[in-house]
C-alpha cells in the first residue's frame, strides 16, 4: 500500500494469469475501510466496509467486478468494475434494494459467458422469518441495473425448525 501513497486499513485486488506465478495487486482506493473493529467480517455496514465477490467479465480481458453489502438505511449491493485489471475502479453502483427487508444473504454474482451482461440475485430476509428471492441485470457491466424482480409472487413462510431441521435445505437459494 505505501508504494501506492495509502496508509491504514485498504483494500488489495491481486489478479494473477498464470495461476499464480506471477501476478499484480492494486490498493483499491475508492475503498474506505474504517479502523479494526471487534468482530468485523468485511462486506459493509457493522462488516468493516470491505468488499467480496470478485467477478471476472470472461468477455472483455481486464473487467472485474467487485461487490459490497449495505447495511443502512435499507439493505443493498453496491458494485464497482475495473476495466484495467483492477488498476482503477468506478464508483459504486447501487443493484437496488428490497422492500421491508431485514438483511441479504447468498448473493451469487455472474458474467454471462457470450456478453457483457451481469446478474446478481440475493435472498432477502424479513422480521419473523420469511424470506425470497430477487434478481437484477445489468447490460453495460455494472453502470446500470435493471429495477429487481422478484423470483416469486409472494414470500416464502418462515421455515419449521420442527418439521425441518436441515440447515440449509429449505432456503430456497
Amino acid at each position: 500500500p505505501g508504494r501506492e501513497g495509502v496508509s491504514g486499513p485498504c483494500q488489495v485486488c491481486g489478479i494473477s494469469y498464470d495461476n499464480g506465478k506471477t501476478g499484480q495487486r492494486h490498493v483499491m482506493k475508492h475503498i474506505a475501510i474504517p479502523a479494526s473493529q471487534p468482530g468485523a467480517r468485511g462486506g459493509g455496514a457493522g462488516g468493516g466496509g470491505g468488499v467480496g465477490n470478485l467477478v471476472a467479465d470472461p468477455t472483455t480481458p481486464g473487467r472485474f467486478t467487485v461487490m459490497r453489502l449495505v447495511g443502512a438505511p435499507a439493505p443493498h449491493y453496491e458494485l464497482s468494475t475495473s476495466n484495467d485489471d483492477g488498476k482503477t475502479w468506478s464508483p459504486f453502483v447501487s443493484a437496488g434494494t428490497t422492500p421491508d427487508a431485514t438483511s441479504f444473504t447468498k448473493p451469487p454474482i455472474m458474467y454471462s459467458r457470450h456478453a457483457s451482461l451481469l446478474a446478481l440475485t440475493w435472498k432477502a430476509n424479513y422480521a419473523g422469518g420469511s424470506f425470497d428471492v430477487w434478481s437484477v441485470i445489468s447490460k453495460d457491466a455494472g453502470t446500470t441495473f435493471s429495477a429487481p424482480l422478484r423470483s416469486r409472487h409472494e414470500q416464502s413462510p418462515p421455515r419449521d425448525h420442527s418439521r425441518d431441521p436441515q440447515q440449509d435445505h429449505n432456503d430456497g437459494v
